[in-house]
């Protein structure tokens, strides 16, 4: 087995992240003081690090945000859904990039089940598009273009490329055997 892309992207981005999120912590004792914690509301102040580590791994947090919630987990033990889904983001794209470099095996056609993943991802995709551009241009938002644009550009992308995957090949049908 040779140590591919969907082993080094997971690694790498995991430890980016938590160095930012890291960062991002001091950043926010100096902005609002040496007696601020972890527990302090992004609303307070959203320190560029931050921005970042989010920026960089939008479709990860869009994932992990609600299995926060709903686990009820605050900051910090919020950010180990992120960091969880951020290593499975990069390695779904290291493995597509490790079999375009012929380093892993092909991947089959999708089944029926598959297919309807990719439908779900898809609309899902096209209304972040949606919801993110009408926040922006209604004026609701307290984002600035700095989050906004990568996390329109990380939808759309995955929105072509979810949407390949729905009009591609023909799913396959298991038959009966006779």
């Amino acid at each position: 087995m040779k140590f591919g892309l969907r082993w080094a992207l997971p690694l790498v981005q995991v430890l980016l992240a938590v160095g930012l999120l890291v960062m991002a912590h001091g950043q926010q004792r100096k902005e609002l003081g040496a007696d601020s914690s972890w527990f302090k509301s992004a609303w307070d102040y959203s320190p560029p690090a931050r921005d970042a580590a989010y920026v960089i791994n939008f479709p990860a947090l869009v994932i992990s945000r609600p299995v926060a919630a709903l686990l009820r987990m605050d900051p910090p033990w919020g950010d180990v859904p992120f960091l969880a889904a951020i290593a499975l983001l990069w390695y779904w794209i290291g493995a597509g990039l490790d079999r375009r470099l012929g380093l892993l095996a092909p991947a089959g056609p999708p089944g029926l089940f598959l297919r309807v993943v990719y439908c779900i991802a898809f609309l899902g995709a096209i209304s972040l598009v949606a919801v993110l551009i009408w926040t922006k241009l209604a004026g609701s938002t307290g984002l600035g273009l700095r989050v906004v644009v990568p996390s329109v550009a990380w939808s759309v992308g995955l929105a072509i490329y979810f949407g390949k995957r729905v009009l591609g090949s023909p799913p396959v049908i298991p038959r009966p055997l006779s």
